[in-house]
């Protein structure tokens, strides 16, 4: 079999993308064909080894200490702990694991399909004809649709159980996925997802593919690449099939898995995705039953107060554009350098550091139920956080907390911001709090200053009419009444029958779902104290 390829020369024209992606649908067009003749030549149904010699390298192609070779195993050389004995010794001794390592851990494999869908569907620009024809890869690049992704809890063949989270997304090609495993999943992966189990086995393909591109590797706490890791393939019984699985096996032990450490894995998951599955972008179901996002429990957007001749709405909208960074194109690494700190030379796309989302007023105050959600790419990185409350939100040593005020112990303003562009630091869960993009994050949501509006009168300085600022001017105070719309009884705030409201608003009683019934005890507050006042005064 002759595949003739030609690709043309954009160097004239400086278009290096574009001379990039034709190098990406040559090699998908040989790919192709060399997946047609292997499954004419091999109708075995096992997973099947495939060593293969390494290519010249291409002017265009990785350098070779940056590869994986589809189909190889990879040997001592390419992965010092690649021997059984190695990938033992990074089995560090860990506890058996808790509900809270499993959410943790589901956080993760999630996350990483996420990533691994938008390369792909990133990657089918590739798998384009030279005349533009569109590739049997799934749906058109570009339409909307949501990721649907399964976790269950099942017996595999090699243990009695293991975890399997699945996706429909559009899969990756032996290319895209021998460069991810060169380049790891991130340390944050393997750290969370070693204290379930030991090795993963992922199987992954396009739709038209007549095999699963599979990789088996160990995971350990110490690494950000696999342990041991082994490529393959495995013959489709569905040739439309698409996606990515990761199978997590050879667990610690582990007590057994009832209904309700699943529901409680199903609210994690339904909180620390909420954006997503809120948007009808993202679909999980936890052993067949759907994650239902976190919704919060705010007063409406057309609710106010006057403070003076300001009104001051109970939710507050943002969208600010900053300046433009990079996003690695490779390893999804957000950088302002002129190359990938993790990936070296490679492709970026240009990201304009916007910060944007809402603040608004919860309908009870809580001493800890309450922050602001910090979200990156989807993910809320930061879950109800008072470090916008600081006083210097960028300093990890700042204890001085603004909001709520000193006589108060209970807060009620919350929110979501969404920025994508401030980079991660440590293991890839925490945000850079001394980097430029956060200090912009701050200017944008608090502003200069101070949060008080008696210490701004305190210091000559102007009223904050940032989104936080208003929101503090304005709900502050835990103040009973329509005038800091909090419910009352006629004498004092009533925070556990708040709270009581808002467990009914969580389980969809249709009673709490709107804000009503907290207004009415509100304004009968305020008619209860006048009604004392003028008995009073008789």
């Amino acid at each position: 079999m002759t595949v003739h390829t030609q690709v043309e020369d954009d160097l004239t024209s400086h278009d290096y993308e574009l001379a990039l992606d034709r190098v990406a649908s040559v090699a998908a067009e040989i790919t192709e064909h060399l997946q047609t003749a292997r499954a004419c030549l091999d109708g075995s149904q096992g997973t099947v080894e495939r060593p293969i010699e390494r290519p010249v390298e291409s002017p265009v192609a990785r350098p070779e200490e940056n590869r994986i070779v589809p189909g190889e195993v990879l040997s001592a050389t390419d992965n010092p702990l690649s021997s059984g004995e190695a990938a033992v010794q990074y089995r560090e001794p860990l506890p058996a694991p808790s509900a809270g390592d499993h959410q943790k851990a589901l956080v993760e494999l999630i996350d990483t399909l996420r990533t691994l869908a938008a390369r792909g569907q990133r990657g089918r620009r590739g798998q384009r004809g030279r005349r533009g024809q569109r590739g049997r890869s799934g749906p058109r690049p570009g339409t909307t649709r949501p990721l649907n992704a399964a976790v269950s809890y099942r017996p595999s063949r090699q243990d009695p159980l293991a975890v399997s989270v699945k996706d429909d997304g559009f899969g990756l090609t032996e290319l895209d996925l021998s460069h991810r495993l060169h380049q790891g999943f991130g340390r944050a992966f393997h750290r969370e997802v070693a204290r379930l189990g030991g090795r993963v086995r992922l199987f992954t393909a396009k739709a038209g593919d007549v095999w699963w591109n599979t990789a088996e590797f160990g995971v350990s706490a110490q690494r950000r690449v696999g342990v041991g890791t082994t490529l393959g393939r495995k013959p489709k019984r569905d040739t439309n099939a698409h996606g990515t699985e990761l199978i997590i096996s050879d667990l610690h032990p582990l007590g057994e898995i009832d209904g309700r450490e699943l529901a409680g894995i199903r609210t994690h998951l339904g909180d620390v995705f909420s954006h997503p599955l809120a948007a009808g972008e993202l679909r999980i179901t936890v052993n067949g039953v759907p994650v239902q996002a976190r919704r919060p429990c705010i007063w409406s957007a057309e609710r106010s107060v006057r403070r003076g001749d300001l009104e001051i709405f109970a939710v507050q909208r943002f969208h600010h554009t900053g300046g433009r960074t990079k996003v690695c194109r490779e390893c999804g690494r957000v950088f302002s350098s002129l190359v990938c700190p993790a990936c070296g030379p490679s492709r970026a796309t240009p990201v304009v550091g916007e910060v944007w989302g809402w603040l608004g007023v919860q309908r009870f105050a809580d001493p800890d139920d309450y922050g602001i959600d910090v979200i990156r790419r989807g993910r809320k990185i930061l879950r109800r956080s008072k470090r916008l409350f600081l006083r210097y939100p960028w300093s990890e040593d700042e204890r001085e907390q603004e909001y709520p005020g000193a006589l108060s112990r209970r807060g009620r303003l919350v929110g979501e911001v969404h920025c994508d562009a401030v980079p991660l630091v440590g293991a890839g869960t925490s945000l850079d709090f001394r980097s430029a993009e956060w200090r912009d994050v701050v200017s944008v949501v608090r502003g200069a200053g101070p949060l008080s509006p008696s210490a701004r009168r305190h210091r000559g300085l102007p009223e904050n009419i940032s989104p936080l600022g208003l929101l503090v001017r304005g709900f502050g105070e835990n103040v009973p009444g329509l005038s800091h719309l909090m419910p009352g009884d006629g004498w004092a705030a009533q925070h556990q029958l708040d709270r009581a409201w808002a467990e009914g608003f969580r389980a969809g009683d249709p009673e709490f779902q709107t804000d009503e019934r907290w207004y009415e005890e509100a304004r009968r507050h305020d008619e209860l104290v006048a009604a004392r006042h003028q008995f009073a005064s008789r």
